[in-house]
Parts: C-alpha cells; sequence; structure tokens
C-alpha cells in the first residue's frame, strides 16, 4: 500500500499513466483509509500552493529586458567615455540578460563593448565549471562514493545565475531535455533562489524555505519529470538539517521541552501536532522511511549534518513533504525550533 501512497502526488499532478491511473482509482475505491490520506494530500498540496508560483510574469520578464536594452543603447552613446570600471559595470547590467541564453547576446543586438564581453564571457564560463562540478558531486554521491573533488577554487555565483548552474548540472549528470524544457526548468530554479534570498534564519523563514522546495521539486517534476526533479534535489540538496532550527528530544522530553519554551497549553497543542503529522506521514511513506527522514532533520552528531536522507535511500520527495509538514506543524503553533523525536 505505501506504493500506492507514495503515488498520490503523481497522481494529483497528472505524471501517471493511464495503467497506473487506473490502479490508484482501484485502491482508492476500495480503501476508505486511502481516500481519507488522498484528502489530506490535496489539503496539503493546495497549501504548498499558496506559497507563490517563482515563474516570473512574462510582462515582467519583457519589461526588465526592454529596459536593459535602453540601458545598453545610454552607454553605445556614452562609449567614448567608457572606461575599465565604467565597463565592468556594465557587465553587471548585461549578465541579467543572459542567464537564460547559452550564447552572448551580439555587438548588434546589446552595444556592449569588447571588453565588456571579454569579462562576461569569463564570468559565464565560471558559472557553467561551477554547475559542471555540482552535477559531478552529485553522481559521485549518487554512486555510493564521496566525492574526491570539492568547489575549491570556485567562488560562489549569484543567486540569479543558478539557472545557468543548474542547466550545466544537468549536463554532467548526463540529463538531457528539449532546450525549452531546460530554460524553463532554469528559470524556476534561478527564481527560487532569488527568492530564498530574501528569507533569514529563523523558523518562520525555515518553514517557507521547505514548503517553497518542495514546490520547486513538484514543479520540475511535472515539466522535466522525475528524473530533472531529482537532479534539482541532489545538485543543491535542499533536504539538508538546519540546526539552528531543529532539535532532537526524546520522547519523554518532548512536551516539557516546548513548555519551557511556549507554557503548558502550547506545549500540549504542539505534541498532537506533531503526532497527527507524523501518523499522516508514516500512512503515506512508511514508519521506517520517516524516522530515517526524523533523524536526519536533527542528527545527533555535527558530522551527520551534512549527510542526506535520501542517502539512506528515502525518496526526494519524502524527505521534502515530511520537513515541510514538520516545519508547517512547529510554526502553526508558534515554536521557535522544530522539536523532533528521533530513534
Amino acid at each position: 500500500m505505501n506504493d500506492i501512497n507514495e503515488r498520490l502526488e503523481e497522481y494529483i499532478d497528472g505524471l501517471l499513466n493511464e495503467e497506473q491511473c487506473a490502479e490508484v482509482e482501484a485502491a482508492l475505491a476500495r480503501d476508505e483509509s486511502l481516500r481519507e490520506e488522498m484528502a489530506r494530500v490535496r489539503k496539503f498540496t493546495s497549501l504548498l500552493h499558496k506559497v507563490g508560483d517563482p515563474m516570473q510574469p512574462p510582462e515582467q520578464a519583457v519589461k526588465r529586458i526592454v529596459a536593459a536594452a535602453e540601458w545598453a543603447e545610454r552607454r553605445r552613446r556614452l562609449m567614448w567615455q567608457v572606461t575599465a570600471l565604467a565597463a565592468a559595470v556594465l557587465v553587471a547590467v548585461t549578465l541579467g540578460l543572459m542567464l537564460q541564453s547559452e550564447t552572448p547576446p551580439s555587438p548588434n543586438e546589446f552595444a556592449v563593448a569588447p571588453p565588456a564581453k571579454n569579462v562576461i564571457g569569463r564570468v559565464k564560463s565560471d558559472w557553467i565549471a561551477f554547475g559542471h562540478r555540482l552535477g559531478e558531486i552529485a553522481a559521485a554521491r549518487r554512486d555510493g562514493r564521496v566525492p574526491r573533488q570539492g568547489l575549491a577554487g570556485f567562488e560562489i555565483p549569484p543567486a540569479k545565475a543558478s539557472g545557468i548552474v543548474f542547466k550545466s548540472a544537468l549536463g554532467a549528470l548526463g540529463i538531457r531535455a528539449s532546450e525549452d524544457v531546460e530554460n524553463r526548468a532554469a528559470q524556476l530554479v534561478a527564481d527560487h533562489d532569488e527568492e530564498a534570498l530574501k528569507l533569514g534564519n529563523g523558523i518562520q523563514d525555515e518553514c517557507v524555505r521547505s514548503e517553497a522546495a518542495l514546490t520547486l521539486y513538484r514543479k520540475l517534476r511535472l515539466i522535466g519529470g522525475r528524473e530533472m526533479a531529482e537532479a534539482y534535489y541532489d545538485v543543491f540538496r535542499p533536504g539538508i538539517a538546519d540546526p539552528r532550527t531543529a532539535v532532537r528530544v526524546g520522547a519523554q522530553q518532548l512536551e516539557s521541552s516546548i513548555a519551557a519554551e511556549l507554557g503548558v497549553d502550547a506545549a500540549k497543542r504542539y505534541v498532537s501536532a506533531y503526532a497527527d503529522a507524523v501518523k499522516q506521514m508514516e500512512r503515506r511513506y512508511g514508519s521506517e522511511r520517516v524516522a530515517v527522514v526524523l533523524g536526519r532533520l536533527a542528527p545527533d552528531h555535527a558530522r551527520d549534518r551534512r549527510r542526506d536522507a535520501t542517502q539512506d535511500g528515502v525518496l526526494a520527495d519524502a524527505v521534502l513533504s515530511i520537513r515541510a509538514r514538520l516545519y508547517r506543524a512547529a510554526c502553526d503553533i508558534g515554536a521557535q525550533r522544530v522539536y523532533v523525536v528521533a530513534p
């Protein structure tokens, strides 16, 4: 039954073929508890949609491009005054035009001075190389190996470059899609990262971050299939624990630990909400998988903080769903941390 439970999101998203849909619908017809789980999945999916669509409206993209083109034209008229420093400033403006294009704009299009074009090309090459390295690291983890190469020697690209980084990582992982699909996926990733920059380190921000990561994962699965969604997860690792907002406590200490922070009444509400969230996730993914995710959400040792539950065989969708559900339960109560009872 767990296999059917795990397909509910894909069924709702319309990702199953006719045979698989028939299998899920037959199971729903004969199992009342599965129908109840479907209702819960739909409710949670509806909540995620309220997080906000990271895709930028087309008219905003057009306005940005027009504004950049107008700026380039003004630069062309004043080019006789351009110094090396001014050319560097122009690079920052022009980079925004290149995020979803593998070909630098031509001189006729944007009138970019040759020195600026050279710098732009080098910067973009660095971003592509960075993405390729991330893809290689992800590929090594997928094979169960410890990556031998890190990111030493690379500068971390800005959030707006995440789309280029992701497309390059897809190539390193051997994942191919149409240019349109790759561009749409890259735009989703870049917009997601730019929105994430606005978030802080508190539990409310982590709650939004967790739900947004799950939403992005599912949107990538819709437009590019599970393979592309898994690539996003493996490259950017959104399921890694945040030790600032999650703490492990014993089952007997759960209520007392929260009571010290929120008071007795709130502690009782948290314990109830936490238990309900865990039960929902166990019905969908199985108790063993939930236990693994809980253990990774609030690890015992610092050395385990960079280990992801997917490395223990749990699907990425399960990791993100459990994480988002538990953070939402804590945020709704007003807790400052997620208190996790892990084995």
